[in-house]
């Protein structure tokens, strides 16, 4: 992936950080180039190289993923001399509020994109979700979008590689008045190899622009889980300059 970076590629990147999901994972894409959630699958599984046989727990991973802290700080290079480095935290909230009139719990997803140190866009979104079972409701932007998730697929309580299925569709409208809509995506999830102990759990997202300015992506995000359910790491992948560029 050589060439110079585009900066306005850039730009789309760091706005599409405010589609941080409740999964705790930046699913986000820079607009240009092919491949929507199933390609995104297939880049995942090219990279391992093993195949465990046993079941892995998913709701109770993501639900006790999402009521505690975290921070991942992932790279990726662009190109000979240019590297984006993305930092991730997550904080739970400590008390449940209402979101479109559901009782839900809460959480603050940061991120900060840079390029060769120089911080490029930072942003947050508080996600709103109920666990047992894990069920995503929505969330809110630091830069005023308010995400409403619609039919939501509940994850299953164990799954094996190779599975897969719908995760939800989401509007992203310009603020909480829900007057004009930004963007929608539909997102899946897959249950990748990675080694003979531990799974890839991928979030698919596709993101179709709707407002002018909004930008349409693709990417997936992946949690590194174990037999016990477990977090043992992620992965961030996003399209750049028409590329898919993986952060880890």
């Amino acid at each position: 992936m050589g060439g110079a970076v585009d900066r306005n590629c850039i730009g789309n990147v760091g706005k599409l950080l405010v589609f941080s999901s409740v999964f705790g994972v930046l699913l986000a894409g820079c607009g240009g180039g092919g491949g929507g959630s199933g390609g995104a699958s297939v880049a995942v599984a090219a990279q391992t190289g093993t195949n465990p046989t046993a079941a892995f727990p998913l709701d109770a991973a993501v639900s006790a993923y999402h009521q505690a802290s975290h921070n991942d700080t992932l790279t990726a290079i662009f190109s000979p001399g240019n590297t984006f480095t993305l930092q991730l935290g997550y904080v739970p909230g400590t008390a449940q509020q209402i979101f479109e009139g559901r009782q839900a719990s809460t959480g603050v997803d940061s991120g900060t994109l840079s390029l060769n140190g120089v911080v490029l866009q930072t942003s947050s979104a508080t996600s709103y979700f109920t666990t047992a079972p894990f069920t995503k409701l929505g969330s809110t932007s630091s830069n005023g979008h308010y995400s409403v998730t619609a039919n939501w697929q509940a994850l299953p309580v164990s799954a094996t590689v190779g599975q897969s299925g719908p995760v939800d569709t989401t509007t992203t409208y310009t603020d909480n008045t829900k007057a004009a809509v930004y963007s929608t995506d539909t997102t899946t999830w897959s249950l990748v190899s990675d080694t003979p102990t531990t799974v890839w759990f991928c979030s698919n997202t596709t993101v179709t622009a709707v407002a002018v300015g909004a930008t349409s992506s693709t990417g997936f995000s992946c949690l590194k889980i174990n037999q016990a359910g477990v977090v043992l790491g992620r992965k961030v992948s996003i399209l750049v300059n028409g590329q898919m560029l993986t952060f880890q």
